[in-house]
């Protein structure tokens, strides 16, 4: 919201910014969802490695992310294969994170190349 609004009135734009800061919210069911995710990539991640769990600061871990847009962009030059997603993003993770994708790609193929050179688990909403 903030990168697409301009108000050249600073009060009014304060205004704005406090307001959907503070009345846009996500239902509790789509948070819940979420959690249930993490949850279950993370113990996923407990069982793999024998019981062990690594937690960072915010006590979440055993997991990355990544969010892959395929559908909706209107530019053809930012639609990567997904050799080129893995070569931009290989360097984010570590080598035995279990790695959870959320994409609006719907053909399961377009990955394969992604998981061969990943090697480890990958997971998705569907999953």
């Amino acid at each position: 919201f903030y990168g697409f609004m301009l108000f050249t009135d600073d009060k009014v734009g304060n205004y704005y910014k406090r307001f959907i800061r503070d009345f846009l919210k996500y239902k509790d069911e789509v948070f819940c969802a979420a959690g249930k995710i993490v949850l279950g990539l993370m113990y996923e991640d407990y069982v793999t490695r024998g019981n062990r769990l690594e937690v960072d600061g915010e006590l979440v871990g055993g997991y990355s992310s990544l969010h892959i847009r395929r559908g909706d962009l209107q530019f053809k030059e930012v639609k990567f294969d997904s050799m080129t997603w893995y070569d931009n993003t290989k360097e984010i993770w570590k080598p035995d994170e279990i790695l959870y994708v959320a994409t609006d790609e719907t053909k399961a193929s377009f990955f394969e190349d992604f998981k061969k050179n990943h090697g480890e688990p990958m997971r998705f909403f569907n999953d």
